[in-house]
């Protein structure tokens, strides 16, 4: 029982910290999520993954990790095909990067150098991100769904999303965390066709539309003002090999 009262103090908390920002309403009832879920991103422009070492051009221009590419000469791009296009087109002539740094619009001038592969920027780029997360929880009143309970980041800044998927996924290894390093899930996705669509990325998470989840049932929330902790009178008795007695903390719902 004790087991159960913690799981769904967790997931009250987890409401709690959804309830700010990501859910206009709270709903009455929500499903709890814990289950693996496959991430395919769709960035909005082209992110700058890093700059080459042995290439300076972007870096003398200004361009820095993070930067996101939005045109080359007055061209829109939003793919790494696009940027490579454009760069092998410009026959060495200098090309006008549109690009976005946390949230501001810049534009500079890149001389492309010559390689032994071409004509080339100095810079890794990428227009799309693949991983595993966690849901967090299923609305079944509009079948939106929020995972992970962070943003997906690039460099420091929130990855631009312009469009995503979710991928029916499974957990295969688990990493213990220690004092000082997290642990991580190691998972796969499971099949190709898509189990949701995802609208949003924020510092809260990721947000979308998802087919429900098989056997499950929505449980209860709780606005912030509604928790509180409470600590149980008398002792709580509980038995593992030799009988022991301890005091429980847990979380209630002022009704």
């Amino acid at each position: 029982m004790n087991r159960i009262l913690k799981r769904s103090a967790v997931f009250l908390l987890l409401l709690v910290l959804l309830a700010g920002t990501a859910l206009a309403a709270l709903p009455d009832r929500l499903i709890p999520g814990g289950q693996a879920i496959g991430l395919q991103l769709q960035t909005d422009g082209v992110s700058i993954v890093e700059l080459a070492q042995d290439n300076p051009c972007a870096r003398e221009a200004g361009l820095r990790r993070g930067d996101v590419i939005r045109a080359i000469d007055g061209e829109r791009v939003s793919t790494v095909r696009q940027v490579t296009a454009a760069v092998s087109a410009s026959g060495g002539q200098a090309l006008t990067i549109r690009y976005e740094r946390g949230g501001k619009a810049a534009e500079t001038a890149v001389q492309p150098q010559r390689t032994a592969d071409g004509w080339r920027l100095g810079v890794f780029v990428r227009d799309s991100i693949t991983g595993i997360g966690t849901v967090t929880y299923y609305d079944p009143e509009n079948g939106t769904f929020g995972a992970l309970g962070h943003g997906v980041c690039d460099s420091s800044a929130l990855l631009p999303l312009r469009s995503g998927l979710a991928l029916p996924a499974a957990v295969t290894s688990v990493t213990r965390g220690e004092v000082g390093t997290p642990g991580a899930l190691h998972g796969a996705v499971t099949g190709r066709s898509p189990c949701g669509t995802i609208r949003s990325n924020t510092e809260r998470g990721i947000f979308g539309t998802m087919a429900p989840p098989q056997d499950a049932s929505p449980l209860p929330t709780a606005a912030a003002a509604q928790v509180h902790r409470q600590r149980d009178d008398p002792l709580q008795r509980f038995r593992h090999g030799d009988a022991r007695i301890c005091r429980a903390d847990r979380l209630r719902r002022a009704e």
